[in-house]
Formats: C-alpha cells, structure tokens, sequence
C-alpha cells in the first residue's frame, strides 16, 4: 500500500536522515509533538552549517 507524504512529511525525514541526529533529538524532546520534534530537528542542521548560525 502506498501513502504519499506531505511536505512536512518529506521535510520531517530529511531532517531525521542522519542517525547522530536523530539519536540527539530523541534523548532531547523525547515523546514532544511533532511540530516541537521537527523545529528541533531544522535547527540542529542549522547549527551544523558553518556560518549559518550566530
């Protein structure tokens, strides 16, 4: 059976494709809402971009 993702679907496993990543957001937010598992995923890769953060 196929179920096509939305866009915060395909943004949500983007953001989680990297396990180091993923591991950090778990042991983080826990069971959080989505919306709250997901922002703390986007700025995680923010802060790995060299020059993108503050």
């Amino acid at each position: 059976m196929f179920f096509p993702l939305t866009w915060k679907g395909c943004e949500f496993i983007a953001a989680a494709r990297d396990n180091t990543r993923w591991n950090k957001t778990l042991s983080v937010v826990g069971s959080f809402t989505f919306e709250v598992i997901i922002t703390y995923l986007q700025n995680l890769i923010v802060e790995s971009v060299p020059g993108l953060h503050s």
